[in-house]
Formats: structure tokens, C-alpha cells, sequence
């Protein structure tokens, strides 16, 4: 029952080893017509599996070759792969448990001529799945390395061998280029065993090992399966799930005879253990026992519910050393409509794609079924929308800051909810205010360089309220979110700070009190009361903390100790410094970070006595009782704590931690704090939900109302978030947040995971040590990117010619650090 060639469904031309899958199992996407609905098709989604036959020898000369299997740590300087200061892993697929034999090519170098404390032994510790096999000392220079791995510590499908180096050392391979870390190069690893069948040792023959097909007429999918590989899905298993479907041997029943015991298995695996066998046969059930026919089986994986785990389905090869044993696409079996089932109603965390799993679609409604866990308002309120720029949340009080001072966020926290783990979708502002009033991913809406605007198609809040009876206000002092690139859509009126020379109400008004009053009295004191009827909605983007860092007196100089440095605190100044540390050219000095740092939140007091003046004025206007006020940043900063000032690129925490907190006092709860993990992205339907309106299609964030009315609630907030930091299509940083694990993958290969509940700075990498959990928010993250492409692609991204920007209005651009 071979499927036609154009029916088979591969794995070629998919980038990288890690081929796109949404993997958290939390949502239905098809019906099978039982009582347990299917929530994930393995045929279906055969494109999102890693296909592979048992490893032999992996060249790491020619790294681009097999660099799909190196998993973290490692870094190629010059020639060949480089261990350095960090655990490097190995993925090695096992098709069939058998004691290994390891061979590993190394080259310590000598390290003589290096200073005196800097010279030492070399010591490699190796690790498989998490359990030390042993620890070696090494010689100087080339050598081989010899262990084994008992067949009882493996696992089928993949396993990971870890590398760690007592020792590593700085290292340029030219001047002036960016510093590594080098310790141990590995040269080639050869796995060599006599209890398995012996396939080709350069592991390129997975497009033939498995392939899918389906029958619309019959309404079912076929996955085929040759001898001797292993096809891994790496995923997120729901609540009281189980796997259920038929399995067929399909291979001449003649050629089957000499190995026709070799088993078949379904396991499943989790970080830190072995697979437990959920399912296994011989060849003679399958043909046999079976008379030819389907052999069904039902599978309880209630075990594993919530658990990130590795779902491998394998054909062991015949056993060796039995004449006429057949190899390869001569020996076949086929897994008919096998299906992952649960009874559990998923429908409040979102619906996936049909016939995938997870969080493709986030456009559900949390907000309840029939009624809102929020009462509404008599009439609709009016919002605030006040963000300043560049605020990182662990620099302020409601999020546990005692090095700053700022009482104005601790009052409107306290009459309001605070979120306190909320991240922006991007490190930089337009991409950032973008996906935060449109509440789509960068990656969706395109907005990513300098010369992209916001797409006249999208929705965008100013314009969805202003369709629905709102009168609209913009005040920016930030050129990204200026109306020369399209943030003037759906705004009565617009208005422009940063035209007007550089903070020129500051030098008119020095006070953070009169500065606010000078906006409030030249925007927004008519506008709000020209018509009490109609509600209102007013967006508010300060530029500062932005750098430069220049707090007016008496902020200039609160939080410096000791000598006033005069560091040029510009972001092009603060860049270069960075770049010049990170090439070894300078090195900060005693106290220069404490000065840089302290200007930083000395601008931050500055910024919450303007807000405390803006609340001031609500009340005194009477706007207290009907305004919803939102408090946010667009994104964070970064001192050095990965080797950036400022926020040049990347999606660490210190970019996309930022505040949020929102108030209502006579219709939210005062003083809530919330843990949950929330991203700009759902400011629009929390908005829109609340004033029952309904969210757009395009929308990829959720409304997050629930949560502010736990009593209430039915919401299970545990769901992935996601970030882009892009230079090009090609050129990105993507990072994916499940709970406390965030996994960083960026376009050169690298690829970072952190426990951001022991680790809140991202300092230790634990990628090589996860392989399974990492491979989960891996597919997360590349399903999403392939749902964010299909989104993209019905869009018209929009485009500026730089040149005919105001020159003004570029030189700010140019000064800010945006532009070269």
C-alpha cells in the first residue's frame, strides 16, 4: 500500500534540523466524532517530526554539514567546532537501545604561553541525558578520546551527549574581532556498536526513512515507516490524553522472514529520564498473529499530562549476523490515523490550526462564555494610554526596585492591577508600539526597519475605537511612533512633541510637575472637554528614560555615589563603548556602570513625579471615576548584562520586561498583583473585550480580563509568548516564553535556554542539558513563525523613503541611535 509519489510529504528543503511544530498541546483542532476529540494527527502533521536513522560518525570538520545535531555551547573559530565556556550537547538518535561504543577526535591546545595563572590541565566531563559517564583529563594537543554508553542509559529517539571544559580561554581570531571563548575542538565522534544494523555512517538518508500520505475519499492519513529509523515529535502533552490507532506491517511478507522480529515501538521520554515503552511488537504479531490486518491500540498518556516529552515511534533494523536480512524502503510498516485524544475541554487556552496542536490561534475569547468575569460599565469608559519609552520593569518600586524612587508608580499601582510578569514583543519601539496596538507578533505585521510604517490594512485600536464612537488623541515625542510612519491612522488629532526643538519644555518648564502640565494645558485640557458625552481615548508617549540620560537637578545627581563621572550617556555614545569593551580595546572603569546606571534612573524619578502631575490632573479634572488608565513600556534597557548598552538588538529580559499596570479603581480590583506571564500583544482584546467590541481577526494576543477577576475566571494562562528582534528576514532573533522557560533561537544557529525563575538575568545557559523540553519550545516557536508568515502574507507591508522624511525628524532618528 505504497502512497503515489505526489502524495508523500517530506522533510526536504525544511531549514535546520529543528522543522517547524506546535507543540503545546492545549487546544482542539479536529474532531474524530468520539468522545475524546483528536487534538493532534502525527500523519497530519508528519512535516513537524525529526526523521532519522541510527547515528555513525558525525565530521565536525565540515561543521555546516551536521551542524543540525550540535546543540548549544559550541562556537566554530577558524576550523572545526570549539568548546567554551559553556556545556556543549550532541543530538544522537537511537533507533534501537544496544550498547555504544565512542570514539571522539579532540585537540586541547597548549596553553603554555599563556600567563602563569592562566595555565593549567584540560579536564572534559561527559554527560548522556543528563547522568555524568565519566571525566577525563586530556593531553595537549590532538588525541582520542575512547568511552562507552550502556544500552540501559539511552533511549530511543533522540538522546543528548553533553560536553563540558574545566577550562576555557579568551581568543580572537583576528584584531579587533568580537572575543571568544575557546577550550577543547572536536574534531569527529564515531559510534560504533555490533548489536546494530549497519546503515551508511553519514547520517543523510532521513527523506527516505518515512513518509505521510492521506485519503480524502476515506478520511484518513498513513504514515510509513522503513526499517532501522525513528520519527520524534517533540511536543507538550495535554491532560488526560491518549494516543490511539492501528498499525500494519506493508513490506514483502518474504523479505520480512530473516528479521522478522525486530520490534516496533512507541515510547516517550522526558528530560531527565529514560523512555517508557507505551506500546511494542514484533514483526511476527504485525503479519502473523495479525493475518495481514491492523493492529489497533489505545494508549493512556495521562502520565505526562503538561509535561514538555519526546514521542518517538521506531522500526528497530533485523537482528545482525541473519542471512538475507533486507534493509531499507524493502522492509515497511504503516501507522493508520494515529491520533492524540483528550477529554479535557481546552476551549478557554485558545484554538490551534485545524490538524495541528497549541497556540497557532490566540484568538479565542477569555473573557468568558456568556458572561465576563468583568462587570461592564454603565457607559463606555474612556482610556489612557500613558507609555513611557525605554522603562525596564526591575527599575521601578511596584516591581521590587530599592535603588530608585518612584511613589507615582506605586500610587496608581495600588489602585490599580498590576501585571508583574509583562514583556513586549520586541526590543525597539516601532515594532513594539506596533505589535502593541494592533496585537499582532513583529514577524505578522512586518514593521521591523527603519523604512517600514504601519500597514494601512491592519486594524489598529486609535481606529477601531474611533469606528465605534470614540474620539481619538495621539501625543508622541518619539519619531518611530510619528505620524511619518502611519501612527496618525484613526487619531483626531495628532500632535508631535519631538518637532518642536529637543525638549523644549523641559528648558521652559525644568520641573517634571510643569512639564506635565504643559502637555496636559496645551493637548489634552480641551480635547477632553469638548464633548463629556462621547468617551474619549488618548495615547501618550514620552521619550524619555530614553537616552541620552540627562535628568534636569535634582534628579541629576540623586543616586550618584562618589565622583560625577560626565559619561556621554547618548545612545551612539553608550554603543560604541559597548562595541569597544566587547573587541578588548578599553574596559570600564571603577564606577562607570554604578554613573551610567544611576543617570538612567535618576531620569525614571524624573518621569514618575510627570506622571504623578498627569494623575493629579484626572482627578482634579473628575476623569478618575470613568478613565481606564494603562501605564506601559514599550520596551527595557540593557547595561552590559550581555555585553550591550542601551537596547541595540537581541530579546533578553532587561528589553522585554517592561510595566504594566492598568486602573480602574470603581471597576477593577485595587492593588492586584499578577504573576501570569502577559505580552503587549494582549492590550487590544483585553480593550476591546471589555468594552464588547470584537477583537480582529488578525489579532494574535488574548484578552487577559480574566485574570484580573481570578474569582471568576476560567482562564488557564499557562501559554506561550513570543518576541522578534529582526534585521531582515533572515537576519532575527526569535525567543518563546512557556512559564519560567524562555528559549532564545537566533538566525546564526545559536540557540539559548534559560530558567528565568532561578536565572532572572539569563546569565546560565541550560540548552545542552533540556534537549527534550528545548526541542518542545522549539517547534512552538517555529509553528508560530510559520503562522505568522501566513498572516504576513496577506498584508501590504508599507514603506518610507528615508530621504523624504523631514531631515529634521531624521537627524532625531540619527541622534537616537536608529539610523547610521
Amino acid at each position: 500500500m505504497t502512497p503515489a509519489p505526489q502524495q508523500h510529504l517530506s522533510n526536504q528543503g525544511s531549514p535546520g534540523r529543528c522543522v517547524p511544530m506546535l507543540c503545546a498541546l492545549i487546544a482542539l483542532a479536529i474532531s474524530s466524532g468520539g468522545a475524546e476529540p483528536v487534538v493532534f494527527d502525527l500523519a497530519r502533521n508528519f512535516r513537524f517530526a525529526e526523521v532519522e536513522r541510527p547515528m555513525r560518525r558525525l565530521d565536525l570538520r565540515g561543521l555546516d554539514l551536521h551542524a543540525r545535531y550540535l546543540a548549544g555551547g559550541w562556537d566554530p573559530v577558524v576550523k572545526g567546532a570549539w568548546i567554551g565556556k559553556h556545556p556543549a550537547g550532541v543530538d544522537v538518535p537511537i533507533v534501537e537501545r544496544a550498547d555504544l561504543q565512542v570514539s571522539m577526535s579532540l585537540f586541547a591546545p597548549p596553553f603554555e604561553n599563556l600567563p602563569a595563572e592562566m595555565q593549567f590541565d584540560q579536564n572534559l566531563t561527559v554527560s548522556w541525558n543528563g547522568q555524568e559517564i565519566g571525566s577525563f583529563n586530556l593531553e595537549k594537543g590532538a588525541q582520542t578520546l575512547r568511552f562507552d554508553i550502556r544500552a540501559e542509559v539511552q533511549r530511543v529517539g533522540p538522546n543528548r551527549l553533553e560536553l563540558r571544559a574545566l577550562h576555557s580561554v579568551p581568543f580572537r581570531a583576528r584584531p579587533g574581532a568580537k572575543q571568544k571563548f575557546i577550550a577543547v575542538r572536536v574534531d569527529e565522534i564515531v559510534f560504533d556498536s555490533a548489536g546494530s544494523f549497519n546503515y551508511p555512517t553519514e547520517p543523510d538518508l532521513k527523506d527516505s526513512a518515512a513518509w505521510a500520505s492521506r485519503d480524502p475519499k476515506e478520511n484518513y492519513s498513513m504514515l510509513f515507516q522503513t526499517q532501522g529509523s525513528v520519527l520524534t515529535y517533540f511536543l507538550r502533552s495535554p491532560e488526560e490524553a491518549r494516543l490511539a490507532g492501528s498499525v500494519r506491517f506493508t513490506g514483502p511478507l518474504d523479505d520480512a522472514a530473516p528479521g522478522k522480529n525486530a520490534p516496533v515501538r512507541i515510547t516517550i521520554a522526558e528530560d531527565g529520564g529514560l523512555e517508557h515503552v507505551i506500546q511494542e511488537w514484533s514483526l511476527t504479531e504485525l503479519y502473523e498473529e495479525a493475518a495481514g490486518q491492523s493492529v489497533a491500540f489505545n494508549a493512556d498518556l495521562s502520565d505526562f499530562a503538561d509535561k514538555s516529552v519526546a514521542l518517538s515511534l521506531s522500526f528497530a533494523s533485523a537482528p545482525p549476523g541473519i542471512e538475507g536480512a533486507k534493509s531499507g524502503p524493502e522492509l515497511r510498516i504503516m501507522w493508520r490515523n494515529v491520533w492524540i485524544t483528550s477529554t479535557t475541554d481546552a476551549g478557554n487556552e485558545g484554538t490551534g490550526p485545524t490538524g495541528q496542536i497549541g497556540h497557532g490561534d490566540t484568538r479565542t475569547d477569555l473573557t468568558g462564555t456568556a458572561a465576563s468575569p468583568v462587570d461592564k460599565p454603565e457607559r463606555r469608559p474612556n482610556i489612557f494610554i500613558i507609555l513611557f519609552d525605554t522603562l525596564r520593569a526591575d527599575h521601578t518600586e511596584p516591581y521590587g526596585a530599592t535603588n530608585v524612587k518612584t511613589p507615582s508608580m506605586l500610587r496608581l499601582a495600588s489602585r490599580g492591577v498590576t501585571f508583574d510578569a509583562a514583556f513586549s514583543n520586541s526590543g525597539w519601539t516601532r515594532p513594539s508600539v506596533v505589535s502593541m496596538l494592533t496585537s499582532m507578533y513583529p514577524p505578522a505585521h512586518r514593521v521591523y526597519l527603519n523604512e517600514y510604517s504601519l500597514p494601512r490594512g491592519i486594524p489598529y485600536l486609535p481606529q477601531i475605537l474611533r469606528d465605534n464612537g470614540y474620539r481619538t488623541l495621539g501625543i508622541v515625542n518619539n519619531p518611530n511612533a510619528g505620524a511619518d510612519f502611519g501612527f496618525d491612522r484613526g487619531v483626531d488629532e495628532f500632535h508631535e512633541l519631538f518637532r518642536v526643538k529637543k525638549k523644549p519644555h523641559r528648558r521652559r518648564n525644568p520641573t517634571p510637575e510643569s512639564q506635565a502640565d504643559y502637555v496636559w494645558n496645551e493637548y489634552v485640557a480641551q480635547f477632553v472637554g469638548r464633548d463629556s458625552e462621547q468617551p474619549f481615548f488618548i495615547y501618550l508617549h514620552e521619550l524619555d528614560p530614553h537616552a541620552p540620560y540627562e535628568p534636569l537637578p535634582p534628579y541629576d545627581s540623586m543616586y550618584i555615589q562618589g565622583a560625577n563621572r560626565k559619561i556621554d550617556t547618548e545612545d551612539r555614545a553608550l554603543k560604541n563603548l559597548a562595541a569597544r569593551v566587547e573587541r578588548g580595546e578599553t574596559q570600564l572603569a571603577s564606577g562607570d556602570l554604578d554613573y551610567i546606571d544611576a543617570q538612567y534612573r535618576g531620569e525614571i524619578s524624573f518621569m514618575d513625579a510627570y506622571l504623578g502631575r498627569l494623575l493629579d490632573r484626572i482627578e482634579i479634572e473628575g476623569l478618575d471615576s470613568n478613565t481606564l488608565i494603562v501605564f506601559v513600556s514599550d520596551h527595557g534597557e540593557s547595561f552590559m548584562e550581555h555585553g550591550a548598552f542601551v537596547h541595540e538588538r537581541g530579546v533578553y529580559d532587561e528589553l522585554l520586561r517592561v510595566p504594566f499596570i492598568i486602573s480602574m479603581p470603581d471597576l477593577l480590583p485595587q492593588g492586584l498583583h499578577i504573576n501570569e506571564n502577559v505580552q503587549l500583544v494582549d492590550l487590544v482584546p483585553t480593550l476591546l473585550g471589555l468594552l464588547d467590541i470584537d477583537p480582529p481577526g488578525s489579532a494574535q494576543g488574548q484578552s487577559i480580563l480574566p485574570l484580573m477577576i481570578p474569582a471568576k475566571s476560567t482562564m488557564r494562562p499557562k501559554r506561550p509568548l513570543f518576541a522578534s528582534w529582526m534585521l531582515s528576514e533572515t537576519m532575527r532573533h526569535d525567543s518563546i516564553r512557556l512559564g519560567s522557560w524562555k528559549l532564545i533561537q537566533r538566525s546564526d544557529g545559536m540557540r539559548e535556554l534559560y530558567n528565568t525563575e532561578v536565572d532572572f538575568y539569563e546569565q546560565d545557559d541550560v540548552f545542552s542539558s533540556h534537549p527534550i523540553l528545548a526541542g518542545s519550545l522549539l517547534r512552538m516557536l517555529d509553528a508560530q513563525r510559520e503562522l505568522n508568515e501566513a498572516l504576513a502574507g496577506t498584508i501590504e507591508q508599507s514603506k518610507v523613503q528615508l530621504d523624504e522624511i523631514d531631515p529634521e525628524i531624521l537627524g532625531d532618528l540619527k541622534a537616537l541611535g536608529y539610523i547610521e
